[in-house]
């Protein structure tokens, strides 16, 4: 699966433009934690519709896959030193 498209600014885009709201599912989980800024929702949105769309294509299994390769790339890199790649939790 290739990465998503960089975003290309639009050339009537100015300042007081604002986003679209982002759908349900790519709303915040929770309000005990902050949310870190977005700070390209259009970027994000082409993400998680990638996601989408391996769901769609190719299931659970391959999309939980690639989700735990991206966390165990960004853990390796020092992006996401917070982000537990497993627990012991067990549903």
């Amino acid at each position: 699966m290739a990465a998503p498209r960089a975003r290309v600014p639009h050339p009537k885009t100015s300042e007081a433009h604002k986003e679209p709201p982002l759908p349900e599912e790519m709303q915040p989980v929770s309000n005990t934690i902050p949310e870190p800024i977005d700070n390209d929702p259009l970027e994000t949105r082409d993400w998680v519709e990638s996601l989408d769309a391996v769901l769609a294509h190719h299931g659970t299994a391959r999309a939980g896959y690639i989700v735990q390769r991206v966390l165990e790339y960004a853990k390796r890199h020092g992006m996401a030193k917070d982000l537990p790649i497993g627990t012991d939790y067990v549903n």
